[in-house]
Parts: structure tokens; C-alpha cells; sequence
């Protein structure tokens, strides 16, 4: 099933990893759509910067328009834990 979806129209999904002080630590995963509808990535961290009190830009994978590619995200958080 997984393979299916990657057929239809795959678009990037930014993942950050951020601490909120409403949610605590948490990813926050951005869509294609969402950061070309706030004017851009520099728009969507000025927002994070203002929401959170650290968040770090952890990659980008691929998904459809509602949900994402499970193998990717997989890879990208154990490469994110592996960093020192």
C-alpha cells in the first residue's frame, strides 16, 4: 500500500523537531502547501521562533497531501538521534 501512495503526486514534508512550552518536546511537520501559503520556510521558523523555545530543522521526506512516507520518516528520525 505504502508504494501506491508514492505514486500519487508526492510532495515534501519539512519535519522539525521543536520545544513547545504548551506541548513540550514534539515534531512539527510542515506540508509543501503550508510553508508556500505562509510565504516560505523563513516565515514558517520566524513563527516557530515565536511559539517554542528551541526547534531544530530535522529534514524532509515525502508524503501525499495527508500523510507521510513512514519509511522515510523512520530513516530521518533515527539519523536526527544518531547527531551529537
Amino acid at each position: 500500500m505504502e508504494n501506491d501512495l508514492k505514486q500519487v503526486n508526492p510532495i515534501g514534508v519539512a519535519v522539525y523537531f521543536i520545544v513547545s512550552p504548551e506541548i513540550g518536546p514534539s515534531h512539527y511537520f510542515c506540508w509543501e502547501e503550508d510553508v508556500l501559503a505562509s510565504g516560505g520556510v523563513h516565515a514558517i521558523e520566524r513563527k516557530l521562533e515565536k511559539e517554542c523555545y528551541w526547534f531544530v530543522y530535522l529534514g524532509k521526506v515525502g508524503g501525499t497531501p495527508t500523510s507521510i512516507y513512514n519509511d522515510e520518516l523512520v530513516k530521518l528520525l533515527a539519523e536526527s538521534e544518531t547527531v551529537h
